[in-house]
């Protein structure tokens, strides 16, 4: 709106200029709302906070592999993540819990073995689902237990748009 007026000025403070840009300008407006919503899919505005409507649940049991090591990558984007050690041995090596809002948004891991190592990837979209992905459509939540202490674990963690908090105790 800014670059408008400054054209405006500098072109002469006509009426059919003024038009032209106020026009101009309120065209921009809606197609950046279209778009923005657009861009959400089908899950349309969110209000803020809102609880997220879409979960999806992930293990890794220990029937499945038996690893000498463990190495985690967290890769999420506008999210809080959560990662707590089980407070005992269970036969899940990872479990991790999502909530989010779009399908954009969606988690996938993937899961690898190299050696005796166990390689995890649990990881979102690194695109934003919309303009404003923090205010609309509020954070993603995802909680990962690592239930094997006996097991060596590198984490290697990254979030975009929001917090990691790790308890890992054991």
């Amino acid at each position: 709106l800014i670059i408008l007026w400054g054209i405006g000025i500098i072109f002469g403070q006509s009426r059919a200029i003024g038009w032209a840009l106020g026009s101009a300008a309120l065209i921009g407006v809606v197609a950046l709302v279209v778009w923005t919503i657009g861009s959400m899919g089908s899950g349309g505005f969110a209000e803020f906070g809102s609880e997220p409507k879409l979960r999806q649940s992930f293990s890794v049991s220990s029937s499945e592999y038996d690893p000498a090591a463990v190495r985690l990558t967290v890769d999420v984007a506008a999210a809080d993540t959560y990662i707590t050690a089980a407070p005992a041995a269970t036969g899940q090596i990872v479990s991790a819990e999502a909530k989010y809002h779009t399908e954009a948004s969606k988690p996938v891991l993937s899961k690898m073995m190299v050696g005796s190592t166990l390689e995890l990837r649990y990881a979102t979209s690194k695109t934003p689902h919309s303009f404003w992905p923090l205010v609309w459509n509020g954070k993603d939540v995802h909680r990962l237990e690592l239930g094997r202490p006996d097991l060596p674990t590198a984490l290697d963690l990254s979030v975009a748009a929001g917090r990691i908090e790790a308890e890992l105790g054991r």
